[in-house]
């Protein structure tokens, strides 16, 4: 893969956030946190709105409520079922419905009672950041 999609929106660092919230469901593929603890590690599974990275830290064996600053990086995919005449056309057509060049695909050809059909997965980055 020569490039990466990747979606980052990118916010002003206030210094006031509580957690680092997952944006969308997927793979954790990197974290980074600043300030905060991390409560998922990469590899695991997310959900919209899981805390990545929550609001504490231990100082002197104490919890103490610290402002987030971290970034983390998910790995998700969106999926389209195309009817095409063939594999590439189904991809093309799904890529351009997306709006988004692809970090990786999926292609699965399935029949249904009168045709075939394409089952495609695009994969994307997005990353999250707070602070």
């Amino acid at each position: 893969v020569d490039s990466v999609a990747t979606e980052k929106k990118t916010e002003p660092l206030t210094g006031k956030a509580t957690n680092l919230l997952s944006a969308v469901n997927g793979v954790l593929t990197d974290i980074k946190v600043y300030r905060g603890t991390a409560v998922k590690k990469i590899g695991d599974s997310v959900s919209v709105g899981d805390v990545l990275v929550d609001g504490y830290a231990i100082f002197k064996e104490e919890k103490v409520s610290v402002n987030v600053i971290a970034t983390a990086t998910v790995t998700y995919f969106e999926e389209y079922k195309v009817i095409a005449e063939c594999e590439d056309d189904a991809l093309t057509f799904a890529e351009e419905r997306s709006g988004k060049t692809p970090l990786a695909n999926e292609i699965i050809k399935e029949k249904s009672a009168e045709d075939y059909f394409y089952r495609i997965k695009l994969y994307f980055n997005k990353v999250i950041s707070a602070g």
